[in-house]
């Protein structure tokens, strides 16, 4: 208090100036922080997406076929904790090539398997374009689960193994699994692929 002013206090103009103030600092963070947020999500799902790719090539490098490994009726990447069938990740934890894959859930769909997440709570995809495989002379043009995305496979390699993130939800929810409109091709979601230049 001012000597003489006769004030015990703030004005009633001067504390809705300052929640005025902090109300507006509050609106342009929290705008930020959601961003900071799903760059990092991006980044994560980038990270697990190279690290799949890279094991898929190393598997086919070592199949004596050079085959990469088949892929589910949905294209969700599972495990077999007891080994009880056989699918994408268990035959990379077979190879050691599974570090960087924790984010593993119970299938809603298949009991006594795991599927591999995304920051999202989406299950990451995997789709086998082994087209023309059989006969290495016969040309053959790559099939991507998204034909309007040309840096995906950019040198048309066949066989290929996709692997992507639908990412942040568009249309779908987080946590969606099946029937997501966001795993459609050209639904105007930002997949997360490894894009190669050609």
């Amino acid at each position: 208090m001012r000597a003489g002013s006769g004030r015990d206090g703030f004005s009633l103009y001067e504390v809705l100036v300052v929640v005025a103030i902090l109300a507006a600092l509050t609106g342009l963070a929290f705008p930020l922080v959601s961003m900071l947020k799903d760059s990092s999500r991006r980044q994560q799902a980038r990270e697990v997406i190279s690290q799949i790719s890279d094991a898929l090539l190393e598997y086919q490098s070592e199949d004596p076929q050079r085959n990469y490994p088949s892929q589910e009726p949905d294209l969700f990447i599972r495990m077999s904790p007891g080994a009880t069938s056989f699918h994408l990740l268990n035959a990379l934890t077979a190879m050691h090539l599974d570090g960087g894959m924790q984010t593993q859930v119970p299938d809603v769909a298949a009991n006594g398997t795991l599927v591999l997440v995304d920051p999202w709570r989406r299950p990451y995809r995997y789709q086998l374009d082994n087209a023309g495989s059989s006969s290495p002379t016969q040309a053959v043009s790559p099939t991507r689960p998204d034909p309007a995305r040309l840096d995906w496979n950019s040198k048309g390699y066949v066989p290929f193994g996709y692997v992507w993130s639908l990412g942040r939800p568009v249309h779908g929810a987080y946590g969606q699994w099946s029937g997501d409109p966001d795993a459609v091709a050209g639904s105007g979601a930002a997949w997360i692929y490894p894009a190669t230049a050609p």
